[in-house]
This record gives structure tokens, sequence and C-alpha cells, in this order.
């Protein structure tokens, strides 16, 4: 709609040798206010549907935590240790749902002989990531269907969802390897 009064102002011409025409306001305009790259409005309102449904808790085992705690040295290294994990499922008000749908855990991993690892596992649309968190960073290979490290925070593309944490009292190696336990569920 908002390209329309700009192309009757003169905003493009019917030169192919000219830059700036229709097309390129009109992407402007989509960018600017935060369209395109996600697809369709049915596919956003189905990529959110897919992500309030999410139940992010139970996407990481015990035993799968332990493994990650344990290769980390979480607890100090040599130490035969076990390990507690904990689970809060997040929870957002109705107006952080409206400006990004998200679903996540945070999980508490403790070691018995000290050593304590906190990270809240984020699920969000990956419509952006491209956009957004790709250019720039720096690539993880083998997670997900695409991952990057953008200015040290992890984020994982798995189709039209997203995986990064949203605290995280570990290292991006330790978010990396609980990611790659988890990635394989979002498919």
């Amino acid at each position: 709609l908002l390209a329309l009064p700009l192309a009757a102002c003169g905003g493009g011409d019917d030169d192919d040798t000219t830059t700036g025409g229709d097309d390129d306001i009109s992407a402007e305009l989509t960018a600017l206010s935060g369209g395109g790259g996600g697809g369709s409005s049915s596919d956003k309102a189905a990529t959110s549907a897919k992500i309030a449904a999410l139940d992010v808790c139970p996407m990481l085992t015990d035993a799968e935590a332990t493994e990650v705690a344990k290769n980390a040295s979480l607890g100090g290294t040599g130490v035969t240790t076990t390990y507690t994990v904990t689970r809060e499922p997040g929870e957002y008000t109705a107006e952080q749902q409206s400006i990004r749908t998200r679903a996540s855990c945070r999980f508490l991993i403790e070691s018995v002989g000290g050593g304590l690892g906190i990270v809240e596992v984020v699920i969000s649309p990956s419509d952006d990531y491209d956009s957004l968190f790709k250019p720039g960073a720096t690539p993880i290979p083998g997670i997900g269907d695409d991952a990057v490290n953008n200015a040290g925070t992890i984020y994982v593309k798995v189709g039209d969802l997203m995986i990064s944490a949203g605290e995280s009292s570990v290292t991006n190696e330790f978010e990396i390897e609980l990611f790659r336990r988890i990635a394989p569920d979002l498919k």
C-alpha cells in the first residue's frame, strides 16, 4: 500500500538503466516495516502456533545434560561427580509474545561437588536469522540447518525455528553441545 503513493510521485520509471525504482522502494519499505524474509503471514502464524505448542524442557534429557556437564568439567576436572538437572519452563506475558513468539526452558545443571551451569534455551522464529544474526558472524558447522556465533551469542537455525540462549552462565561450547542435542527435536 505504501509503494503506490511513492510510485505516483515519480518514484519509478520505465527506464531499465536507472536504479532505485519501484522494486527497490518496495523492498526497502518491506524491510523497514519488519516484513520480508519471514514468508507470508500464514507462514508466520503457523510458526507461531508451532512454537506455542512446544515444551522445551523435555527436549534435553538428564543423561544428555549430564554428558555435556561432564565433558565441560562442570564441578572440576578429574572429579567423579553426579549432577542434578532442574528445569523451569519459561513464562512470557501476552505483550512479550506479541513482540516475538517464543518458548523456553531454563536448565540448572548442578554438580554435587560444586559447580552450577544455567542455560535458558529459547526457541523463536528464524524469520530474521539471515538478516540480523548471520551477517558478520562466525559459522558453527554440524548443528541444525545453520549455526553461528554472533558477538558471543550462539544462534542455531532449524527450519523455521531458531535456538538461542536467553540467560547463560556457561561457555559457548557448553551451549553449542546442549543445542546440538536439542536441534533434532525441532525437525
